[in-house]
């Protein structure tokens, strides 16, 4: 079997986008995702990157124990987050690659000026239920570009939570995420779909 460069480089995306996610809670998609897509096609780069997302996501939560409390407090976020997952992931399927990599670029570059320009917002206890709509949004950016990640932690971060509550969510969330996305790729076979020859076609 030839050697393949191509390995390698995506192997070391993989290294250094999870010791990001290890260090701060969140990241891996949104550093992984475009750089692999440089290298792949976009939806060859949202599927291979998944499972590696969820084994992350999995031992951020069972960390110091299984997070009850979180699961309730956001099973209705999550839930919408799964619809949006689905829609996204339809999208992503019937776009053309350009466009798909653009929405990619965008958001990238959202999340770049909104970490520029500090935009905070407080979402009290009362409201929180209300913003139904943050995880149909999270859904499907997710699913349409892997890259839910600035939208979601806008939105955890407005809930005023600490460090150690802010992980445990967002991991959450993301673990239900994924397998939903999982289970969505496989619906329109992106698991046994072969990539293009160029990452702009």
């Amino acid at each position: 079997m030839p050697f393949d460069l191509t390995y390698v480089l995506v192997g070391v995306v993989l290294l250094l986008a999870g010791f990001i996610k290890g260090a701060s809670g969140m990241g891996f998609p949104l550093i992984a995702t475009p750089t692999v897509a440089l290298l792949l096609d976009i939806r060859i780069a949202i599927t291979i990157l998944i499972i590696p997302n969820i084994v992350m996501d999995i031992t951020q939560v069972f960390r110091g124990g299984f997070p009850l409390d979180v699961l309730r407090r956001f099973g209705w976020f999550s839930l919408a987050t799964l619809i949006g997952v689905f829609l996204g992931t339809k999208v992503l399927v019937s776009l053309p690659l350009w466009l798909l990599n653009l929405s990619l670029g965008v958001m990238v570059l959202v999340f770049v000026v909104s970490n520029w320009l500090r935009f905070e917002f407080t979402v009290s206890p009362e409201l929180e239920k209300s913003f139904l709509p943050a995880g149909l949004i999270s859904g499907f950016l997710n699913g349409m570009t892997n890259a839910a990640g600035p939208a979601l932690a806008m939105y955890l971060y407005s809930l005023r939570l600490s460090k150690k509550e802010f992980i445990k969510s967002i991991a959450m969330i993301f673990i239900i995420t994924k397998l939903s996305q999982l289970l969505a790729v496989s619906t329109w076979n992106l698991l046994i779909r072969r990539p293009c020859l160029s990452p702009w076609e």
